[in-house]
């Protein structure tokens, strides 16, 4: 980024002075060259209410305390993706790992359905499941009424961590405790 008189200033050509310099001019020039017209190169500014004072990207007390309120926001809906991430990458079920789409849900409650059935009207029932690896895993209707309860409880725990991060971004006090707090990491389940 180019600044000149603390103003961003794009290579997209401008007139100093009289002369005109063609876009891509600032890309091409030297450091001398530009420092001659009073053009900077500064690395990107962290957010849009930073400003630049001369030596680093700082912000006011009160834009400070916006800048913060927005990566309080942005930190809680990447825990809302992540933990929704995880809800549809798989939960452990008796040594397996089974699948947990939107799609697979629906087929686990619609088996679990079928098994109570079948329990109620005293038939047998069975199946083989397929796993998230692709193997399979044979199960009894028992068996197949514990799919949705292990579901249930692994998406319970993952809300749980959920919770507990997002405690800890409100808790947060400045950026520095904010970047603290790892997100991707202690999220429960996913391995059979």
């Amino acid at each position: 980024m180019f600044l000149r008189d603390g103003q961003p200033i794009f290579d997209t050509g401008f007139t100093h002075q009289d002369v005109t310099y063609p876009p891509g001019w600032m890309a091409l020039a030297t450091t001398g060259e530009r420092a001659a017209l009073g053009i900077i190169e500064v690395p990107e500014p962290p957010s849009s209410l930073h400003a630049w004072d001369g030596e680093a990207w700082t912000l006011s007390a009160a834009d400070k305390a916006v800048y913060f309120a927005a990566r309080r926001t942005e930190l809680l809906a990447a825990i809302t993706a992540e933990r929704d991430q995880h809800e549809e990458a798989g939960f452990p079920y008796r040594g397996k790992l089974l699948d947990s789409t939107p799609r697979s849900v629906q087929r686990i409650t619609a088996a679990a359905l079928a098994a109570q059935t079948a329990l109620a009207a005293g038939q047998p029932f069975s199946l083989d499941w397929t796993c998230a690896d692709n193997s399979t895993l044979s199960l009894d209707a028992v068996g197949v009424i514990g799919m949705p309860v292990a579901l249930a409880q692994h998406a319970a725990a993952l809300h749980a961590h959920a919770r507990n991060l997002k405690a800890a971004v409100e808790a947060a006090m400045d950026d520095i405790a904010l970047a603290e707090i790892d997100i991707q990491a202690g999220w429960p389940g996913g391995t059979a």
